[in-house]
């Protein structure tokens, strides 16, 4: 029987899961992600969160988010539709994943 725990894969080496927590705008990850991405990180897990580095509601909180420990990654994400725009957004997902 193969036994998989928090802190093993299949092959048995230790490793942590990784959370990627996303949102559209930095503001929304400051607001309303970071209280429970810092949960996660107390609770053992790797946590990266995403989102824009625009301006879309204000200043980009993802310098201070950085400045406060996270693990960010900017993802050119907007409200509208952007067909170029999105599939190099969803190509960097893809490469976080």
């Amino acid at each position: 029987m193969i036994q998989f725990s928090r802190w093993t894969g299949r092959s048995g080496n230790p490793r942590r899961i990784r959370v990627l927590l996303l949102a559209t705008y930095s503001q929304a990850l400051s607001s309303f992600v970071a209280p429970f991405a810092r949960y996660l990180e107390e609770q053992e897990y790797e946590v990266v969160m995403g989102a824009s580095d625009e301006e879309l509601a204000g200043p980009s909180m993802l310098p201070t988010l950085r400045a406060e420990g996270f693990q960010i990654v900017s993802i050119p994400f907007t409200n509208r539709p952007l067909p170029y725009r999105d599939i190099g957004s969803g190509w960097r997902l893809w490469k976080l994943l």
